[in-house]
């Protein structure tokens, strides 16, 4: 008896030939099957007698029968066929409605009340099992992506490692937002010395550095005051609210206050700002995950609903902390 191969030194594809003779018995057949000649069959008959030292199929009269040995590998091998067919090269699909899954998420809080906060309000209604837990953007500057702690991140993305995938979500254009009753509340768009005379307020998650409007009046050759600097919107929302602060803020998230709050309003900046590009941001190892694809469509999805219901229009879903 020759010695058994190992899984190493064994050819798997021959598996799938091994399959096929046995339900056809018959080399002919097994090779209409596969979509190989005849003598090919042959070759790989021969290889798996020499494998697995056995004959596997014998000559009975004018046809072909299994071995004792054969005919107790036709349950494992469908059974093994059938998992790498079902769980390897085609697995199961998500069903949110039965699904129990626990998803991570480090958002700026642009994103939270933009996009995350409508998709949770749904979120009960067509997947009860599913539960998000929500952190905020310092997770994610910590490797929580690289080291498996989150799902999924969104926020602006610049400088993604290789090891990770963006899908851009939406772009937005930056206002000026302020107290209603303000001095320059109901002025259409502000000048620079609005910018320069009055005190600002800077959304800074880190709590350092300067933002776009600092760059955009430096090429001017001039400067602000910023006498207050918040690490997100909401808390700049309340004390520019009850101030005469100001602070630059995205055109949604200024319009979502505006309408809620009744105690802000916007306008334009006046000034040269770039966009605000949002991004969600996942590792590599979650790409094919179907649970996964499942979670970036929803929030692809709420980002396309943004889009519809926007006065301005922001773009979105091209692939790829704000501070202002």
């Amino acid at each position: 008896m020759s010695k058994a191969p190992t899984l190493a030194s064994f050819d798997l594809n021959l598996l799938v030939q091994l399959n096929l003779l046995l339900e056809e018995s018959s080399v002919s057949g097994a090779a209409g099957r596969a979509g190989v000649t005849q003598s090919a069959m042959s070759r790989s008959l021969a290889r798996l007698r020499e494998a697995l030292d056995d004959e596997l199929l014998v000559q009975v009269g004018r046809g072909m029968e299994p071995t004792a040995f054969a005919r107790g590998l036709v349950e494992p091998l469908h059974s093994i066929l059938r998992e790498i067919d079902t769980k390897i090269l085609a697995p199961a699909e998500f069903e949110p409605a039965t699904a129990e899954r626990e998803f991570s998420i480090a958002a700026i809080d642009f994103a939270e009340i933009m996009v995350l906060g409508p998709w949770l309000s749904t979120l009960g209604a067509k997947a009860s099992g599913v539960s998000v837990n929500l952190t905020g953007p310092q997770q994610a500057f910590r490797g929580g992506l690289t080291r498996g702690e989150l799902d999924l991140v969104i926020g602006v993305v610049s400088g993604a490692r290789a090891s990770l995938k963006s899908r851009r979500l939406l772009t937005d254009s930056y206002v000026t937002v302020m107290r209603r009753g303000h001095p320059l509340a109901g002025k259409p768009v502000l000048d620079v010395e609005d910018h320069t005379k009055h005190d600002h307020l800077l959304v800074s998650p880190s709590g350092r550095g300067e933002g776009h409007v600092d760059v955009a009046l430096g090429r001017l050759g001039e400067s602000r005051h910023v006498a207050v600097r918040a690490s997100t919107f909401l808390v700049g929302l309340q004390l520019v609210a009850t101030s005469d602060l100001i602070m630059t803020a995205p055109r949604l998230v200024a319009e979502h206050l505006e309408c809620s709050s009744g105690s802000v309003v916007h306008t334009e900046t006046g000034l040269e700002l770039p966009e605000l590009a949002l991004s969600m941001l996942w590792h590599t190892t979650r790409d094919r995950d179907v649970g996964h694809t499942w979670l970036r469509a929803e929030v692809l999805a709420q980002a396309k609903r943004i889009e519809r219901g926007s006065s301005k229009g922001p773009s979105i879903g091209r692939e790829a902390g704000a501070e202002s």
